[in-house]
């Protein structure tokens, strides 16, 4: 008998609910119809073999305190870097695109945008 691993697969799909308990409840319906289907393969973004200690989740608080948290590393940012430094943070480790950078009020960092060219 082959032994068991222990796998972590990640699956996204978009569900339409009234609050985040019914999202999941239909998101498993979802995936059990799915897997009895045979269509589960383009709702599986990830899947990896590990132990629990090697996983870890960034699933530890909720969307509202993820975002104020994500706030604050945004504005921290900005008060220790500036020009380049800052752009290459923003665009680079936090992934965000010019219109985010901007949206976030950084608007002094136009000039790096679009190849450095727009002033």
């Amino acid at each position: 008998m082959k032994e068991e691993k222990l796998f972590r697969v990640k699956i996204e799909m978009d569900v339409t609910a009234r609050d985040e308990k019914e999202a999941v409840g239909f998101m498993v319906d979802d995936v059990a119809e799915c897997y009895k289907e045979g269509t589960l393969d383009p709702v599986v973004t990830d899947i990896s073999e590990g132990s629990p200690g090697a996983m870890s989740t960034r699933n530890f608080a909720t969307q509202e305190r993820m975002a104020e948290i994500a706030n604050a590393a945004i504005d921290s940012f900005g008060e220790m870097l500036n020009g380049r430094s800052l752009y290459d943070c923003l665009s680079g480790s936090l992934k965000m695109d010019d219109d985010e950078i901007l949206a976030a009020g950084f608007t002094t960092l136009k000039e790096f945008m679009g190849g450095g060219t727009d002033a």
